[in-house]
């Protein structure tokens, strides 16, 4: 793993960053990078389901999220095909997809998603403006993989979530755990990243093709034979990409040059 570092810092700002605790050295870098994470999941039946995710994330917070497909019937069995998100955050449009389907549908943000705390999927791999925000309970949690990161708890219910996020990455959590009533139900440990160069571009998988949210629907439903949505949210969705589309045209495809 290649790391990136300044090749110095100022006498004074050295020894500032020797004596202050890791939230208030670091304020949060955005910088492009890959990464795979272990995704373990226990069922109430007592299954337990290991996947592999793979993610890679640019310094814009657009993001490229990989997950292993399973069968409907049995989420041990996987199918060899990926579903993904794709977010980019210059264009705001989300693609959902199915490398098994050959297909994604564009979903039009309605926030700026390149604004920490304005997207929820994007938050969801990195967002730092937790760091300045006085209510969140941070604590120095040593590092992991070699950054330096901080543990963050919270409670909702019968359910607590931690976090292990790591500011050099733009707070991007290394290492996750979900308890349900004390027993972990979900546990996430990153167990590579990869730095990658500034002009690193994402692009949907290969053979997959973006139609709209409605024949995405459509497809799914005739090939797995069960509904990807509730019909009014596909006709929903559907109606924001022909507005959309009325607007900004026909949407990017993030796999083409511009």
């Amino acid at each position: 793993m290649t790391r990136v570092r300044p090749s110095f810092l100022p006498t004074v700002a050295v020894g500032l960053w020797v004596l202050l605790p890791l939230e208030g050295q670091i304020q949060g870098e955005q910088q492009s990078f890959y990464a795979e994470q272990r995704q373990e999941t226990w069922y109430q039946d007592g299954r337990r389901v290991e996947d592999v995710v793979r993610i890679t994330r640019l310094a814009n917070r657009s993001f490229l999220a990989l997950y292993p497909l399973t069968t409907s019937k049995d989420p041990t069995r996987h199918t060899g095909g990926h579903y993904f998100y794709l977010n980019d955050t210059e264009t705001q449009v989300q693609y959902d997809g199915d490398t098994d389907l050959g297909a994604a549908w564009p979903q039009y943000l309605e926030t700026d998603s390149s604004l920490r705390g304005k997207d929820p999927m994007v938050d969801r791999y990195g967002d730092c403006s937790v760091l300045s925000d006085d209510s969140v309970r941070k604590v120095d949690a040593g590092k992991v993989l070699g950054y330096a990161v901080l543990r963050i708890d919270t409670v909702d219910g019968a359910e607590r979530y931690a976090n292990w996020i790591a500011p050099e990455l733009g707070c991007f959590p290394l290492r996750s755990q979900v308890l349900v009533d004390e027993f972990v139900r979900l546990r996430v440990d990153t167990i590579h990243v990869e730095l990658l160069p500034a002009d690193t571009r994402l692009s949907i998988p290969r053979g997959v093709r973006i139609i709209s949210p409605q024949a995405y629907c459509d497809l799914y439903r005739k090939r797995y034979r069960h509904e990807y949505l509730p019909q009014r949210l596909c006709s929903k969705y559907q109606g924001l990409y022909e507005e959309a589309r009325g607007v900004k045209g026909e949407p990017r495809n993030p796999a083409k040059k511009p």
